[in-house]
């Protein structure tokens, strides 16, 4: 969908770029977490790829194309955006009344407004509420109805910031469930920058770290989670275990109804085949055995707080 070569950006002197360099690709369907600290580039790259902002440095490429030098009207039929700050609707308006003059401005025709709010509508379950005055719904029904008017023209490329920022647990569940549903079923790209990493960790297929205006890390969501996570692993065994027979120090202990869990703390690989043989020895029947993988936050403070007088190493595991 996007292909990304040496991306920079600089708002002022050449030496002080934003974003170095930057190379990856974007794949159709996926969704995709942009994840960073404040000031590491997060809202100038989605403003480069939504055309915002020019790039100083490198090229965007869109479907084969060249994006400096694909024309707006026809960029922005399959691109659409909800950012965080901006006021995506008109209060005054009812729900329906808004999907039908944003339809209106993208060139739609009444039919097909009406055609694709109603389907829209049931989808993010906003039915109900849709001739209602937009002043009187609630944050997460503002944040519904932003999406569904961005979704009305069918765009390749759906691209949000903090969509469930303020919202309560179920909404925030219900976002998210649409999300994924727009990604697996409609083919729909989604980018989403997100503070909230439990939403990054639950929705998308791979992250893209930013550091330093670099890549970081770019790859599975999954294989983030497990490069970074601590060395910490939980083995599940048959009835009581005796302490004496667990090989290391550094352990807790969870005594279930049928079986023990033992979680074995900041432990090196020879060490874990040492206490796994040795509770084989002792005939011991282990019926699970797993690597922790932390929450994303967990993951992201672990990242954050590494060793910063070592080089970043650069990881592009993932891209096809």
């Amino acid at each position: 969908m996007y292909r990304v070569s040496k991306l920079g950006k600089s708002y002022r002197k050449k030496a002080d770029l934003v974003l170095k360099g930057l190379s990856f690709d974007v794949h159709r369907g996926e969704i995709l977490g942009i994840l960073g600290v404040n000031g590491a580039g997060k809202t100038t790259l989605i403003k480069l790829l939504l055309r915002a902002l020019e790039a100083s440095s490198g090229k965007i490429e869109f479907v084969g194309d060249d994006l400096s030098k694909i024309p707006l009207r026809k960029y922005y039929k399959d691109v659409s955006a909800v950012l965080e700050g901006n006021r995506n609707v008109y209060w005054y308006l009812t729900g329906f009344q808004n999907i039908e003059y944003f339809g209106r401005l993208k060139q739609l025709d009444d039919i097909k407004i009406a055609e694709k709010a109603d389907k829209l509508l049931k989808t993010f379950d906003l039915y109900d509420a849709r001739n209602q005055i937009a002043g009187n719904y609630s944050r997460g029904m503002l944040q519904k109805l932003s999406i569904i008017i961005a979704m009305l023209d069918d765009p390749e490329v759906l691209f949000l910031d903090e969509p469930t920022l303020g919202l309560d647990i179920m909404t925030k569940k219900a976002v998210m469930n649409d999300l994924k549903h727009l990604a697996e079923e409609k083919k729909t790209t989604i980018v989403i920058t997100s503070h909230q990493l439990d939403v990054i960790d639950a929705i998308t297929d791979r992250v893209l770290v930013l550091e330093n205006g670099g890549i970081a890390y770019i790859g599975k969501t999954s294989d983030f989670k497990q490069m970074y996570s601590e060395n910490k692993y939980t083995l599940a065994v048959n009835g009581t275990v005796d302490r004496r027979d667990i090989a290391f120090d550094n352990y807790t202990i969870e005594e279930r109804e049928t079986t023990t869990d033992i979680t074995l703390n900041d432990i090196s690989r020879r060490d874990i085949n040492l206490v796994l043989a040795h509770m084989l020895e002792r005939d011991y029947e282990i019926v699970a055995f797993s690597k922790d993988s932390s929450r994303l936050e967990d993951i992201m403070e672990v990242f954050v707080q590494r060793d910063r007088s070592k080089d970043a190493q650069t990881f592009q595991s993932g891209i096809r």
